[in-house]
């Protein structure tokens, strides 16, 4: 009878063991945890990167095929978004009218379906992304509220993970094409 007690004792785990194990893993999770994040948010920051500088080389390749700007109208300076509009004269979308836009229907920008929202190119966190060009050929343009660039021809940038743009605010995350 002593022996089955013991055997019994044997077979599992103590309460004690248990809490150790796991108070070690919530340990270990703790330590992960926000590692794994900060590699996330990286990750996403530099596929923001990437789009910015995509979206600045097919614009400046557009204004090169045709003259002209993407929704340039007059002899301005212009600020637009990623939208669908835009993604579609780029992209050479067949089911978009582009015969006054792109009527060679030239891709300029590719861009995969993970980042349109309901046809408009956005950034990681959901935001379009912004694009000013030079429509006036003076070698300076306004991007955003309150950043004026000498020697650019095009700005793209977005607001980046707290959605602040540049400007207003805390903007130290926001990424563009000019730094």
């Amino acid at each position: 009878m002593m022996e089955e007690q013991s055997k019994k004792r044997r077979d599992g785990f103590t309460l004690i063991e248990l809490l150790t194990v796991i108070g070690i893993i919530a340990i270990l999770m703790a330590i992960v945890v926000p590692g794994v994040s900060k590699v996330k948010e990286n990750a996403q920051k530099a596929k923001a990167r990437t789009e910015i500088k995509s979206i600045e080389m097919a614009v400046k390749a557009y204004e090169s095929e045709y003259g002209k700007y993407p929704n340039q109208t007059g002899a301005s300076d212009g600020t637009f978004s990623t939208d669908e509009q835009l993604v579609n004269i780029l992209r050479a979308d067949d089911d978009a009218d582009l015969s006054e836009d792109n009527p060679r229907r030239i891709v300029f920008l590719e861009v995969g379906e993970k980042s349109l929202d309901d046809g408009d190119f956005v950034d990681p966190w959901g935001e379009e992304y912004q694009v000013a060009y030079d429509g006036n050929y003076d070698n300076e343009i306004t991007a955003g509220p309150s950043v004026n660039l000498k020697g650019r021809s095009v700005a793209v940038w977005s607001s980046g993970p707290n959605q602040n743009d540049q400007g207003g605010g805390d903007n130290t995350d926001d990424l563009n094409s000019w730094d």
